[in-house]
């Protein structure tokens, strides 16, 4: 069962201590340091950054998917393909979902190995991609297609 932990949201509040703001700062300049040697990582060509910008308009609607998760957990609807441990991480979805709304640490990268881009959009969960609309149009209603592990198939389409 979530309880109402499960869906607060973490505290937005001002560093103002002299440690904490050193460690973080320390912290975030070791990521960009290591950001840029990473081996595995792949130069951001311009179909990336029109991706990236695309992504960055993308806003879920938290209140309706609380709502639908505490009538998941009531049983007031059933889903036939949502098992029990998908609920259980329902909370940290709902903060990655905030996260998304508010652009904090909208990170990206492109990886080598197939020159894909990973942005925190990514690891959204299927059952949440239904609360997901463009900024610019809130009303039009999104298709989901999930083509993972197709990859091979439509290189067979691909002709010369």
């Amino acid at each position: 069962m979530l309880t109402e932990v499960d869906f607060l949201y973490m505290r937005k509040e001002t560093i103002t201590d002299y440690c904490t703001i050193k460690r973080v700062l320390s912290t975030r300049d070791k990521y960009e340091l290591n950001k840029s040697k990473n081996a595995r990582e792949a130069k951001t060509e311009a179909i990336h950054q029109h991706l990236l910008n695309m992504e960055l308009t993308i806003r879920f609607d938290i209140s309706t998917a609380e709502n639908w998760i505490k009538q998941l957990q009531d049983g007031i609807i059933v889903v036939d393909d949502l098992k029990l441990r998908d609920l259980k991480n329902s909370g940290m979805e709902l903060e990655l979902l905030n996260s998304i709304n508010e652009g904090i640490s909208f990170n990206s990268k492109v990886d080598q190995f197939g020159e894909r881009l990973y942005t925190p959009l990514k690891r959204v969960a299927r059952y949440m991609r239904r609360f997901m609309y463009f900024e610019n149009s809130p009303d039009t209603e999104l298709a989901c297609l999930d083509i993972s592990n197709s990859q091979l198939y439509f290189s067979t389409l691909i002709r010369k």
